[in-house]
């Protein structure tokens, strides 16, 4: 039953290849508008885990950093990656500065 519980609880997560084939999606779009920040929504993050966020917000900046070295002029001017954890009255943000 616990497996089946934490195979129901990994689904509900995205998973990292898409995660990252959207985040590069998002970066160029926002390079060629001009734009210095891309923002992501975690919704499925709820209230309760502030513990991971920091981790999970340096792992997508990884991830940015990672992305950069493949999109067209580097996605030079988009600065930060603004993540909301959750939704709602219970959402919480992390931003995620690009050097």
């Amino acid at each position: 039953m616990a497996r089946d519980a934490a195979e129901r609880e990994a689904g509900n997560y995205p998973d990292a290849q898409e995660f990252a084939l959207d985040l590069a999606e998002r970066m160029e779009q926002a390079r060629r508008g001009h734009v210095a920040w891309v923002k992501i929504n975690l919704p499925q993050y709820g209230s309760g885990d502030f513990s991971s966020r920091k981790a999970i917000a340096g792992q997508i900046q990884r991830i940015a950093l990672i992305l950069r070295s493949y999109l067209p002029d580097r996605a030079k001017d988009v600065r930060a990656i603004v993540i909301i954890f959750g939704s709602g009255n219970f959402a919480t943000q992390e931003e995620v500065k690009l050097p």
